[in-house]
């Protein structure tokens, strides 16, 4: 299905992927839209949470370099997404405006000081 995506799509720039994509689907991805602007990121199933880590996350980032708005799906929780790895995120993400994630371990505190640092960032992070 991403043979087909890449080779009938080739000007995309928002995306909806599962959080169990490989990483040779992704780097397929990343490499047939260089300019993706909106990614969005779904729970696969078994639904209860989104598998994804700090790594793998910023790995989406570092792949995607246009990226504007990252959404994951806010009502499963990205339970292996830490403040350091939304630090390292935000830091790398030079295009980035639009944030949306449930991650149960990043802090009130870090999204106010995000909110400082990067005001023109639009940061929704568990409901804070």
């Amino acid at each position: 299905a991403v043979d087909i995506l890449v080779n009938s799509c080739p000007g995309y720039e928002k995306f909806i992927i599962s959080s169990s994509h490989s990483e040779s689907q992704i780097n397929k991805l990343s490499s047939s839209w260089p300019n993706l602007k909106h990614l969005g990121i779904q729970p696969s199933p078994p639904f209860g949470s989104i598998d994804l880590n700090d790594e793998k996350l910023i790995g989406y980032v570092e792949k995607f370099r246009s990226l504007e708005a990252i959404v994951l799906c806010s009502i499963y929780p990205c339970v292996n997404v830490t403040d350091s790895g939304i630090e390292r995120l935000v830091g790398s993400a030079e295009k980035l405006k639009l944030l949306i994630l449930r991650a149960p371990q990043v802090t009130k505190d870090l999204v106010k000081r995000l909110r400082i640092e990067y005001p023109d960032l639009n940061l929704r992070i568990n409901n804070y």
